[in-house]
């Protein structure tokens, strides 16, 4: 409090000297310097300054701005206007104008699409009018009541381009306005620039559309063997050695496959694929135990019978030595003397090392999904799906010679089978593709009618093909 007493001891208080006092201490100061000097100039100032003013609002004069980064110590808020772009190619006396009307009305943003009508119309006249000579003649018509009234006005370097006037009179606007430059717009969401008179101006162009539609072809080879499931049942139950004999003495074969067929593109990285292919399963054995069944040996008559984990067939005893001995004078059996026309009991039935060959042809229909990442120009996918396969040819070979035979039991004709894909595309154009595609096949059902054995066929392989986009 004594503080403030203390400071504010003084307020409302104060002794005004006598004239004489102050003639007497201006006396004793010196002259200021340069004082008359000093008026002199600031007059000189203000007036080129207002000059300068003067010209540009009546001649028009572009007044340029100081680019961005001119200097390293300029202010703050020289910054912030030369980074707005507003302030670039117009007056100085429509830039508070332009800001303004800009933050208040976005209209003329949105329906900057004027722009290209103007393009077109300008493009149509400079094309009849090549070779004349236009001259300008400023446009001083303020730049907010244009676009107060209009809401379609157009930033240039030097004028404000109403659109409504090109509607109204286009060749008296070319006639009046040189080449037209279209500036920089900046607003708080929307930054335009266009640097090409509206003559070049090209529209963009639409990307063209891609086709869902793919037709697709391919081939390759295949690994092709079985899986067993014996029944347990008691009536059909089956000695160990029997199953040790087929499960030891069989193995797969390797053939070849064919595929076509068509995909849709449900999205973009799902796909739709159905089709048709031709693929063969099948077996070999290395060792079988055949059986004479029927007729005479060393006759044409003679019918032999083996078993196999697709089923016991029946094949023509001649054509099977034949095959053997590669000679039809020979036989696996010979006939006893005493019994005409029938071997002995201990030759009914001998275990030869030969290939018997079993192939199951197949025309399938596969129905897959498929999925994939983005399409770039290498693009990894897989597939899964099913297919019904029927069976179009059998065929079997003793030593690779064909042979005439028959199951004892009949074979199922259509089988069902999972399938499984996984494989990389390569993009050679926007509608040509390369691929590379392993695939796994497994069946559903059994091939054979024996309920003792189930004979159940699969198949891997790699293949490859190419996919056209039409």
């Amino acid at each position: 409090m004594q503080g403030l007493k203390r400071k504010n001891s003084f307020d409302d208080y104060g002794a005004e000297p006598s004239p004489l006092a102050w003639e007497k201490i201006e006396n004793q100061l010196p002259a200021p310097r340069g004082k008359k000097r000093g008026w002199l100039i600031w007059s000189i100032a203000a007036v080129l300054i207002a000059g300068v003013f003067l010209s540009a609002y009546l001649l028009d004069v572009e007044i340029k701005l100081k680019p961005k980064g001119a200097t390293e110590n300029s202010s703050t808020a020289h910054k912030d206007e030369t980074n707005s772009g507003m302030k670039k190619n117009i007056t100085e006396k429509n830039q508070s104008q332009i800001t303004e009307h800009l933050k208040a009305n976005t209209k003329a943003v949105e329906k900057i699409s004027s722009v290209h009508i103007a393009s077109s119309q300008l493009a149509e006249i400079n094309k009849k009018e090549k070779n004349k000579i236009v001259s300008a003649e400023p446009v001083t018509e303020s730049v907010k009541e244009k676009t107060t009234e209009e809401n379609e006005a157009v930033l240039t370097e030097n004028i404000v381009v109403p659109p409504a006037e090109l509607a109204a009179d286009k060749r008296a606007f070319i006639e009046n306005i040189p080449s037209i430059m279209v500036t920089k717009i900046q607003t708080p969401d929307i930054q335009l620039a266009l640097r090409t008179p509206f003559t070049d101006f090209q529209p963009m162009k639409k990307k063209p559309s891609v086709s869902r539609w793919q037709f697709a072809l391919s081939g390759g080879g295949n690994y092709n063997y079985r899986t067993l499931n014996f029944s347990s049942s008691v009536n059909s139950n089956i000695s160990e050695g029997e199953k040790k004999y087929l499960a030891e003495n069989e193995k797969g074969i390797q053939t070849f496959s064919f595929e076509t067929g068509i995909g849709y593109s449900l999205s973009t990285h799902f796909n739709l694929n159905f089709g048709i292919n031709y693929f063969t399963a099948g077996q070999e054995r290395n060792q079988s135990e055949i059986i004479f069944s029927s007729g005479t040996a060393g006759t044409p008559n003679r019918l032999y019978t083996v078993n196999t984990s697709a089923g016991a067939l029946s094949a023509n005893g001649q054509q099977v030595d034949n095959a053997y001995y590669n000679n039809t004078d020979s036989t696996l059996f010979t006939s006893n003397s005493s019994l005409i026309g029938s071997p002995l009991p201990q030759d009914s039935s001998t275990t030869k090392d030969f290939i018997l060959r079993q192939e199951f042809s197949f025309i399938g229909f596969p129905l897959l999904i498929q999925y994939q990442p983005a399409e770039h120009r290498v693009t990894p996918y897989i597939g899964f799906g099913f297919s019904a396969g029927y069976i179009l040819k059998e065929k079997v070979t003793f030593n690779d010679k064909a042979v005439d035979y028959n199951y004892r039991q009949s074979t199922n004709t259509i089988l069902f089978f999972a399938e499984a894909q996984a494989g990389v595309k390569y993009r050679v154009s926007n509608n040509l593709f390369l691929k590379l595609q392993p695939s796994l096949r497994y069946g559903l059902n059994s091939l054979n009618g024996d309920d003792t054995i189930k004979w159940i066929p699969y198949s891997a392989g790699i293949g490859a093909g190419i996919n056209f986009r039409f």
